[in-house]
């Protein structure tokens, strides 16, 4: 598994999420070897998005494909400085790695009025940010 974080400011999170909408429904269904991704904004404004693919390569093959390249430039517009970029080959995955639903039948039975205050577990996954496992580019 490779993981790419992307970060940085942005000044309007509703059109950064549209901007996110977008790519899940023209581009991902095109996206050759994309796993999976996570993204969101915080409440000071910094967009971090979490992006699974099966390899580095197929991320390469991502970001030369045109859509995404006009997806880009249009997003790339949300953020006010720079965006970076973390390119992770080194990947630690849990419970089974990645996982885009909160499928509660990933989760023990429990009775249902302690299952309703429990905190849904996700399967978790690790990019490991060390010499030689993350690469950060700007």
């Amino acid at each position: 598994m490779f993981v790419q974080v992307i970060q940085g400011r942005v000044s309007d999170a509703t059109k950064v999420r549209q901007g996110i909408d977008d790519w899940m429904t023209r581009l991902a269904p095109g996206a050759d070897g994309w796993l999976g991704s996570t993204s969101g904004v915080t409440d000071d404004g910094t967009c971090i998005a979490v992006v699974r693919f099966d390899s580095a390569e197929a991320a390469q093959r991502n970001s030369g494909r045109a859509q995404q390249g006009e997806w880009w430039s249009g997003m790339s517009k949300l953020f006010s400085g720079d965006v970076t970029f973390h390119d992770c080959s080194e990947v630690v995955t849990a419970r089974a790695g990645g996982s885009d639903d909160s499928d509660p039948s990933h989760e023990p039975a429990l009775p249902r009025r302690r299952r309703a205050r429990r905190p849904r577990v996700a399967r978790r996954r690790l990019a490991r940010h060390l010499p030689g496992g993350c690469r950060r580019r700007s």
